[in-house]
Formats: C-alpha cells, sequence, structure tokens
C-alpha cells in the first residue's frame, strides 16, 4: 500500500558571512532534573481543581527558563480537548523545592478525563481522573498520575533460530506505480487492496511492500516504519540495485487505562532503500511481519526470497513545486533563509528575560503558525477554559556558541540522526517518549561552526496534535525543506 506523504525537496547552499560568538566557555552545570506536579480536586462548589507545579529534582538550584513553554491540557475519552492553560516562563527554583504556578478551575460532566502537564524541553506527567456523580453531587473517583519516563535502553536483537522450510514455488508479481517487481510464494494469497501477502491459512504472518515519496529532511524510518514502534536491531544492507538498512523492530498496542505498558501486536523485520527516482527520493520498504519472534523466523526465507529476486524499473513520474510563491523569512546577520505557506504568519519573541544567565546562546525566537491562529498568540492574562492552546507550529531559534552552550538550551535528545541532503549534513533530535516528542532539525552553519539553526517541531510527534491537526503536520516537513543558508 502506498503512503503518500506531500513534502519537497531542498537546496542547502554554504553560507559565506562569518560569525564568531562572543560567549565564554564555562564549566557548564548538570542539566535540570524537573518533575512535574498536578494534583486535582473537586471543591464544595462542584468544581475542578488542577493545581500546576514543578519540582526541581537536582541537586543544582535551576535558574529558571523564561521560554519554559508549560503547557496543560484536559481530554475526554474520545480525545476531544475539554480545557487547556500555557505557562511561558519558569522562575527560579532552589534544589528539592517545588514552584506552583498557577491553579485551573473549571467544571466537568462526569466522566473519565486525561490531564497532561508538563513542557516539550523537561517532559511531561498524565493524570487520569474519573468525575463521578452519585445523589446530585459529584465526586473524584479516582486520580492516577504517572510520570512520562524516558525511553528504556535498547533492547538486544532477538535471535531468529528456529528451523523452518522455505516454499518451494514461487511466482513473480509487478508493482508497475512503484517501478518494482519480486517473487513471492506462489501458495500465499494477497490481502487486497494492500501489496500484503500472507498464508491461506492465516493472515497474522504477513511479507509485505510499501513506498513513498521522501521529500527532505524527511527519512525512510519516519516515513514507512509503523507508529508504537521500538527499534531492537538496526545494520546496514546493500542488494544489487539499492543501498539501506534492515532493521528489527517490536509494534505495540493502545496502551492500557491507568497508564500500564501497552503490549507487544506483532515482532518485524524492514528492509529500507532509498533511490534517486527522476530527481526524487523514494523509500522502499520490504517487511515481514508476525506476532513472535519465533513466527516471524519462520517467514523470514520469504522476505529473503523476495529482496533476492527484486529488481527495480523506475517509471516516469512528473514533479510539482508547491513551495513556489511562498513568502520568505530572510536573517541578513546569520545568513539563513526559510519559506513558509501562504496563509501562514511568523512573529519574533523575546530571547532574554528575568532568571535567564547572561550568557544564554539562543540569540534570536521566530514562531510560525497558520494566520487563524494569531489570535491564540496575542492573549494576555489568565487562559479560558477549553480555548486552543497558544503552541506554535514551528518554531525557528538561531543559538550562537559551542557545543556545550548549545546543550544547556537543547537537552541530550533521546534519540538522534544525521541526515545528508544534497550532500549537505543536518541532525534531526527527538527528546520526550510515547505521545510526547518533540523533533528538532539542527542546521549548522558550515561557515561559521558555532552557529546553528534550530527548528522546533512542536506537532508532528505529539499524538492528539498530530491528529488534530493533520494539514498543519502534512506542511510542517515542506516547511523544513525549505531552509538554507546564504550563497
Amino acid at each position: 500500500m502506498m503512503r503518500t506523504r506531500k513534502v519537497f525537496y531542498m537546496l542547502l547552499g554554504v553560507a559565506v558571512l562569518l560569525l564568531v560568538s562572543c560567549a565564554r566557555p564555562v564549566e557548564q552545570p548538570p542539566a535540570p532534573r524537573l518533575t512535574f506536579a498536578a494534583p486535582v480536586m473537586l471543591d464544595a462548589d462542584q468544581e475542578f481543581r488542577a493545581n500546576l507545579g514543578v519540582q526541581n529534582a537536582g541537586a543544582q538550584d535551576f535558574a529558571g527558563d523564561d521560554r519554559f513553554g508549560g503547557q496543560m491540557e484536559i481530554r475526554d475519552t474520545s480525545g476531544d480537548l475539554r480545557a487547556a492553560a500555557n505557562v511561558m516562563s519558569l522562575p527560579a527554583i532552589a534544589a528539592g523545592d517545588t514552584a506552583w504556578l498557577m491553579e485551573w478551575r473549571g467544571v466537568l460532566s462526569p466522566g473519565d478525563y486525561r490531564l497532561t502537564w508538563g513542557a516539550d524541553k523537561y517532559g511531561f506527567v498524565t493524570v487520569a481522573v474519573t468525575v463521578v456523580e452519585r445523589n446530585g453531587r459529584l465526586y473524584l473517583a479516582e486520580e492516577a498520575p504517572a510520570g512520562v519516563e524516558p525511553p528504556a535502553g535498547v533492547e538486544p536483537p532477538p535471535v531468529l533460530t528456529p528451523e523452518t522450510a522455505t516454499p518451494t514455488e514461487y511466482r513473480l508479481v509487478e508493482i508497475p506505480e512503484a517501478g518494482m517487481r519480486f517473487e513471492i510464494p506462489a501458495g500465499w494469497v494477497q490481502l487486497t487492496p494492500e501489496t500484503v501477502w500472507t498464508p491461506e491459512y492465516t493472515d497474522d504472518l504477513r511479507v509485505g511492500f510499501a513506498w513513498t515519496t521522501l521529500e527532505p529532511p524527511v527519512e525512510p524510518e519516519a516515513a514507512l516504519l509503523p507508529d508504537h514502534a521500538q527499534i531492537v536491531a538496526s545494520e546496514p544492507l546493500a542488494l544489487g540495485w539499492g543501498e539501506g538498512r534492515r532493521i528489527t523492530l517490536k509494534v505495540y498496542g493502545t496502551a492500557a487505562p491507568g497508564g500500564e505498558q501497552a503490549p507487544v501486536e506483532a515482532v518485524e523485520i524492514h528492509v529500507l532503500i532509498v533511490l534517486s527516482v527522476n530527481g526524487e527520493r523514494r523509500g522502499f520498504d520490504f517487511y515481514a511481519s508476525a506476532p513472535t519472534v519465533e513466527q516471524l523466523a519462520e517467514i523470514e526465507p520469504v522476505l529473503t526470497r523476495v529482496l533476492e529476486t527484486a529488481a527495480f524499473d523506475p517509471p516516469d513520474v512528473p514533479r510539482e513545486d508547491r513551495t513556489a510563491g511562498w513568502p520568505v523569512l530572510s536573517d541578513e546577520v546569520y545568513g539563513f533563509q526559510l519559506a513558509y505557506p501562504e496563509g501562514w504568519a511568523h512573529k519574533d519573541l523575546a530571547t532574554q528575560g528575568a532568571g535567564m544567565p547572561g550568557d544564554w546562546p539562543v540569540e534570536r525566537v521566530v514562531i510560525f503558525f497558520p494566520q487563524a491562529w494569531a489570535e491564540r498568540f496575542e492573549r494576555s492574562g489568565p487562559p479560558e477554559p477549553g480555548a486552543p492552546p497558544a503552541i506554535p507550529a514551528l518554531s525557528l531559534e538561531v543559538c550562537v556558541g559551542p557545543e556545550t552552550q548549545f546543550r544547556r538550551a537543547y537537552v541530550e535528545p533521546a534519540y538522534s540522526e544525521t541526515l545528508t541532503i544534497n550532500g549537505v549534513e543536518m541532525v534531526r533530535e527527538e527528546s520526550g517518549s510515547g505521545e510526547y516528542v518533540t523533533v528538532l532539525y539542527v542546521f549548522q552553519n558550515p561557515a561559521s561552526p558555532d552557529v546553528r539553526v534550530v527548528l522546533v517541531d512542536n506537532f508532528s510527534k505529539f499524538a492528539n496534535r498530530a491528529a488534530e491537526n493533520p494539514d498543519v503536520v502534512a506542511l510542517i516537513p515542506v516547511i523544513v525543506a525549505t531552509f538554507q543558508f546564504a550563497q
């Protein structure tokens, strides 16, 4: 089944503007350890109250953060947003102390709710709440806070050892629109309309093929691998007509109520290949899926046969440029530009404020958002119950300083990868876990290593935000792909 992603080609230049950071190298304090608390209650007036706090769990005092960007959301079981609040700055907090930042009050009807509170840079806490009605009054039946833990260490790859018999007869299948052909066991059936095949006796064992166009900076892992999956092994692989990676992963189901670990639904092997086709990057995914490691080993020889017989004949695919005519934000000081869609707006934010250290490396912050969201970023005073959160779709931040300064402003990622786009490297980083992951695209100026331009994606890997704003999510990689340093 072809999975489409609307993203576009990117040209990166080499900057001729030489910039030198004036930040002094200093011994850096340990990264802050902040934990979030959100005790809830129903008061005598039947109002629901949530107190939003932040504890400094580290051994060092926390200096504060004027770009904290705290977010609180309350959603019902269908995922609909019932309330939201934002806390833009965080004061200094002594080691071991807790800062209580605000109290949200509102009315919730009987039902189940999920409250999330935290910040993209520091993590989140979740609280499951059930409001019940008894004898005409509302009561809080239970509350179950559960912090979002960082991803566990990568487990060793499973050992695929069972001896199996390979099918003796195969037939050739062709996928003209992908320009691909390969062999599949003659007795297997296709689960139409997908390009997936399975033995006649079960559909739990599958071998499949998928493809998509990859517009920089999107990589095949992000475009083709299933959601809610954990990679347990990855290694390079070369075929006669292309090179890529062989990846083994676990696919998880829906998490159980109360924050329990989601069950493993399948174990899969994916072979991802990237080719240049008519000036575009195209990603191909050959995969095998089974409920257990032992069953996956049984069909692995079939995947091997698919790869050994795969042949590529590129189709003629026309190309278009959706970014033509987009307005462009240019920065002459740091020598870069970024295009954004018509109907979107941007706004500069202050980078310094009370509690910020004098050598803070972030020199410029620009947020981008659809014009229809503009009112969210102009409101003042306490947040209104049920109002959409003031979270920009994309933020651009200029960081000037050495690596140690850069890591003061951006936490060590849970996952990172170096991407090559037209011969120029950039780094894609992910921080957070589960349904709350912030994605950073870090562009380092080739002519001035201390200058980094960071694009912060606040939507694509936040489950609720992505589900509610699919059009925005589709545009974010297209915008990122327009970034370039001045020639």
